[in-house]
C-alpha cells in the first residue's frame, strides 16, 4: 500500500496543494537518479502513484487535511517498512524467552 504523509489543512474548499512534477521532487530532495535508467522509472512510477493519491484526496469535498509530497513519495514499500522498522509476523516476546 501506498504512504501518503499530509499535512493538516482545511476542508473549505480551499485551493488543494500543489504537487510539485517529477524532476522538481528530485531537485528538492537532491535525487540523482539516471534518467532513463530503471530505477528512474520505477521511482517516477513510485511518486506519480502518490502524487495521484493526493490529487484525489485533495479534491474531496468537506476533506480534513490536504495531502502534500514528501521525500518519501519515491520509496518502494520495502524501504518504507525498512524504516519503519516493520517485521513480518513480529510478536512481542513471552517470558520464557525474555528470561522471566
Amino acid at each position: 500500500a501506498a504512504v501518503s504523509i499530509a499535512r493538516a489543512g482545511s476542508g473549505d474548499g480551499a485551493s488543494p496543494a500543489e504537487v510539485p512534477p517529477f524532476h522538481d521532487f528530485l531537485q528538492l530532495h537532491d535525487r540523482s537518479y539516471a534518467e532513463g535508467s530503471s530505477e528512474y522509472r520505477l521511482r517516477r512510477a513510485l511518486y506519480e502513484a502518490r502524487a495521484r493519491e493526493a490529487e484525489v484526496q485533495n479534491r474531496r469535498a468537506g476533506r480534513r487535511w490536504t495531502a502534500s509530497a514528501t521525500d518519501l513519495w519515491d520509496r518502494t514499500d520495502d524501504e518504507l517498512r525498512a524504516m519503519r522498522g516493520w517485521r513480518a509476523g513480529a510478536r512481542p516476546l513471552d517470558d520464557a524467552a525474555r528470561g522471566a
